[in-house]
């Protein structure tokens, strides 16, 4: 997100990671919903063409979708040597766009959001705790409660009322 492209001009993608990223999500052709969250290409795939990835995009509908499919093909995965010596202390990851016309555009990323050198903010763990659940399928009282819950955790003697909360809110 540094450097700005116009994804359209995009012939090819090289995502350079350490090793075990590499052994576990090199996967170009998810064929499940479980192997399209484990598809490095897949991700790529989904972030160039909407900006953005949620639960949703890991379904059979964007797995077989022609454009993501198409999108997939122009990424490959290596392992990268610095930052598999770098792991697990740092889970870094850079993208390497060649353009039309031959132009370079590499994004360097040494700590991914959520990772434990670049923690998400209060505000950022909510939401995505709210967007998960939402996905899930529980509705708006049910997830409101069980994030009050969570959030009265420090001033809670014990885990019952959480735990209350969670049977209450069973789907």
């Amino acid at each position: 997100r540094d450097r700005q492209c116009d994804v359209a001009q995009i012939e090819t993608v090289t995502l350079l990671t350490h090793a075990e990223a590499v052994r576990f999500c090199d996967n170009p052709s998810p064929d499940t919903d479980l192997r399209a969250k484990f598809s490095l290409q897949h991700v790529v795939a989904l972030a160039l063409l909407t900006g953005t990835v949620d639960m949703d995009d890991f379904s059979e509908a964007r797995w077989v979708d022609s454009m993501v499919t198409n999108w997939r093909r122009r990424v490959s995965v290596q392992e990268d040597a610095q930052l598999t010596a770098a792991f697990p202390q740092h889970y870094g990851a850079s993208l390497l766009a060649i353009l039309r016309g031959g132009e370079r555009v590499r994004v360097d990323c040494v700590d991914s959001l959520g990772d434990p050198d670049k923690p998400l903010s209060h505000d950022q763990i909510v939401a995505k705790a709210r967007r998960l659940q939402q996905w899930s399928g529980r509705g708006e009282p049910a997830i409101r409660e069980l994030e009050l819950a969570i959030l009265d955790l420090p001033r809670m003697n014990d885990l019952g009322g959480l735990m209350q909360t969670f049977e209450g809110n069973a789907r």
